[in-house]
């Protein structure tokens, strides 16, 4: 009997062209010609990284078109939550904030971001593998209702965490996506995901274990 679930899970963060402003519905060889187009400017160098991952997705989605392999590619949105390691802004904020040290920020902090607790990524996670429906299909993991400016989520982390951290501004000439916004409709609609944590909940969960890691 053929295998209907997934059997190879491609998890590829947001699939961007670099320097767009985008919802980021699946529009994928847009994104791609876009990119394609404006490699030549060392500017939007950044953007390989995003093509990469565009070509796992494609590479992924042939196998499943020629050789019935089922698979699944997910494109999880700015993940936070207890555990979380390397450059994000949530963990490089929490810890500045519990030690209340200046908290800086690129450029005015304008930047709009979707934040995802790391519960509902999860979540998203396992309904693409338990769903027939997700075979050969991309899927947005995000929570569009956790948006909010890179200045607006380091004020609510200061605020949330009792800091005393000054917020500074630095110039940043790197091109940036200035909005980044998941668009999860296909993710409700085939594999009946549903983010369930509001952002000042989340944060407050992480703070509190960044707080007990830090005190440790």
């Amino acid at each position: 009997m053929p295998i209907r679930r997934p059997l190879l899970l491609v998890v590829v963060p947001a699939v961007l062209a670099v320097g767009a402003v985008l919802t980021l519905p699946d529009a994928a060889e847009e994104l791609f010609r876009a990119g394609m187009e404006s490699m030549a400017d060392r500017k939007y160098r950044e953007a390989a990284d995003s093509f990469s991952k565009l070509a796992t997705e494609h590479l992924a989605h042939n196998y499943y078109k020629q050789h019935g392999l089922p698979t699944c590619s997910i494109r999880p949105f700015n993940i936070y939550g207890p555990g979380q390691v390397g450059e994000g802004a949530v963990h490089a904020f929490v810890v500045r904030a519990l030690k209340n040290e200046p908290i800086t920020i690129h450029n005015q902090g304008d930047q709009i971001r979707s934040w995802c607790y790391i519960d509902d990524i999860v979540d998203g996670i396992l309904l693409a593998l338990e769903k027939e429906e997700a075979v050969g299909h991309a899927f947005n993991i995000g929570n569009p209702r956790s948006t909010i400016t890179i200045y607006q989520l380091a004020r609510l982390i200061v605020r949330l965490s009792g800091s005393r951290s000054e917020i500074t501004f630095v110039p940043w000439e790197q091109a940036d996506v200035e909005l980044r916004i998941p668009d999860v409709k296909k993710a409700e609609r085939l594999l009946g995901f549903e983010p369930r944590v509001d952002l000042e909940d989340g944060l407050a969960r992480t703070i509190d274990w960044y707080r007990q890691k830090l005190r440790a």
